[in-house]
């Protein structure tokens, strides 16, 4: 009698554990679901705030046109461009700025090249290009290309640049000593409108 009553104690003991761990598995799955639920929500509101692309490319723009660049109405390219490689529109911009002084100085032959791409390549000298557009995102191909596809830092895209982050590379977007690196930070923090060093990274 005696040895039957604590089994049915033994039993009840384990009944009640049962329902312990069924209920805590149960409030950690609702504490779980809501968690989720919440980062969810969360994200869909972001989403929902995202700013109008208007609100990126009409700044770009109206900065090119108080200097008086044949690239203003070309905001919208350097935003649209720069979300499809990841680089941010202002220094797609800022390397114009540093190339061709933002389109006003360009080979005669090449009025779109705005990035003065291929300028030093021996082999094929100054690309062409058939629009605005073409030339913008050709500077974006270079940057994502084989050489220097793992960049990130202003200061790893010239021998100027990597000399001041004391850093070495063999590929670079701009073989100039000093000016390059000078000239991108001076007009991507004219752009920005706060000063921009050679560490800042470019990718998005």
């Amino acid at each position: 009698m005696f040895k039957k009553k604590n089994y049915i104690i033994v039993i009840f003991i384990l009944i009640l554990h049962m329902i312990n761990q069924l209920f805590f598995y149960k409030t950690e799955t609702i504490i779980q679901t809501a968690i989720a639920e919440k980062q969810v929500a969360q994200e869909v509101e972001e989403v929902k705030q995202e700013k109008p692309l208007k609100d990126y490319y009409e700044p770009l723009d109206a900065w090119l046109l108080k200097n008086k660049s044949p690239l203003w109405g070309q905001g919208i390219t350097f935003v649209e461009i720069g979300r499809k490689y990841k680089i941010d529109p202002d220094f797609l911009m800022a390397i114009t700025g540093a190339e061709t002084n933002f389109g006003k100085v360009v080979a005669r032959k090449s009025k779109y090249n705005v990035g003065n791409v291929g300028a030093f390549d021996r082999s094929r000298g100054t690309y062409h290009f058939k629009d605005y557009s073409e030339g913008i995102e050709a500077i974006a191909k270079t940057l994502c290309n084989s050489y220097l596809k793992n960049t990130k830092k202003i200061g790893e895209l010239s021998r100027g640049g990597l000399q001041e982050i004391k850093a070495q590379r063999k590929s670079v977007y701009a073989g100039s000593a000093s000016n390059w690196n000078r000239n991108i930070k001076h007009y991507l923090s004219l752009i920005k409108g706060k000063e921009v060093t050679a560490y800042y990274e470019f990718r998005i």
